[in-house]
């Protein structure tokens, strides 16, 4: 034991001679201070960084811009006042009615197009766009206004309408109504729905500079049960039950249903049906596995066999097609989504695209 002890102290000591050696030889030769510099350099620079670009936040000049008092360390002048807006009101609707700070009214929105979106009107449009005064024969999906009954984007027949007629969009369409209350598309009516669902005349609207729409005199309370009468419609078969004796528990048969999805998307009247896509109600009702074009398109069943409504085209990227039946026949197709598929077609093959 004494013996391991003697010799692990005689290593020790030749260990500690040695390092003692090596540091006076490193000293001798100058390593010790040259990595004590290297070590201070290394310390002291700092690692290259990205540059990082400051963040701006984006102020809009829409409103006025707003700062606490408190923080700017003066007192408030003015009293701090809440600006509810109503619920029916909507973002768009804000944003279409007002240009800047301005309220516009209903039946001249604010219309900002770039020159690649504007669409070009023909000839032949513009030649057409007077033959129907009272709810207009040109749809257009920018310029138009949108009827609250009719829920077409037209433009109006009258002849001296200087919006419709020469596109000057800081004009107002003189063939819409605008409601002197709310401003809102409720009170956005062609000449035709104001005449047969309210019988009034668009020029007794026009002098009238208080006019209001339904839904203005029935909140004011100024014409008792004066409504608006906009609603969904009974189906016109003789023989409805649903709709004829207001039975519940029947189906509609003048409207569609899909066998598949049996949602809002496959209920068609006959007369879309018969335009849309070229069909009769009474084949569908025979036809048990009928299925709606959302299906269709989803199953693969018909290629190029879309839904062909405003909502839908206009999801795809697609310009709606608005009141496109005369120019499908024209052209020799049975319905619009005739036309649309074999359009589709052929743009997927000169893609290559089969």
């Amino acid at each position: 034991m004494g013996r391991l002890l003697r010799s692990k102290s005689n290593y020790e000591d030749f260990r500690n001679a040695r390092i003692l050696e090596n540091q006076a030889r490193l000293n001798s030769l100058g390593v010790h201070k040259t990595l004590s510099e290297l070590h201070s350099i290394s310390s002291s620079a700092k690692s290259p960084k990205s540059r990082v670009r400051n963040y701006y936040k984006k102020v809009y000049d829409i409103t006025s811009l707003r700062r606490s008092d408190r923080l700017k360390g003066t007192t408030s002048s003015q009293e701090t006042t809440t600006i509810t807006t109503p619920n029916h009101t909507s973002s768009r609707q804000s944003r279409l009615n007002k240009e800047g700070n301005k309220e516009r009214p209903a039946n001249a929105p604010f219309v900002e197009v770039k020159g690649s979106e504007m669409e070009l009107i023909s000839s032949e449009t513009w030649a057409r766009r007077c033959d129907s005064k009272s709810r207009g024969s040109v749809y257009h999906s920018v310029f138009g206004i949108c009827c609250h009954f009719c829920r077409q984007k037209k433009l109006c027949g009258e002849e001296d309408c200087k919006r419709c007629g020469t596109l000057d969009m800081d004009q107002p369409c003189i063939g819409k109504t605008d409601c002197s209350v709310c401003h809102s598309t409720n009170g956005v009516l062609c000449r035709g729905c104001l005449k047969v669902r309210y019988g009034e005349e668009m020029e007794e609207v026009r002098e009238n500079k208080d006019w209001m729409c339904p839904h203005c005199i029935e909140e004011k309370g100024v014409r008792p049960y004066w409504i608006c009468n906009r609603q969904k419609k009974l189906c016109g078969e003789e023989d409805c039950k649903r709709c004829g004796t207001l039975d519940m528990d029947q189906p509609c048969i003048g409207k569609t249903d899909c066998s598949v999805c049996h949602s809002t998307n496959g209920v068609l009247c006959r007369g879309c049906l018969k335009v849309r896509y070229g069909e009769e109600m009474e084949e569908v009702r025979e036809n048990k596995d009928w299925m709606c074009p959302h299906c269709i398109e989803e199953k693969g069943v018909r290629p190029y066999w879309i839904c062909n409504s405003s909502f839908c085209m206009k999801k795809r990227k697609m310009t709606p097609t608005g009141i496109a039946i005369y120019r499908c026949q024209e052209m020799g197709y049975k319905s619009v989504a005739h036309l649309l598929m074999d359009e589709l077609s052929r743009k997927m093959n000169r893609h290559g695209v089969v």
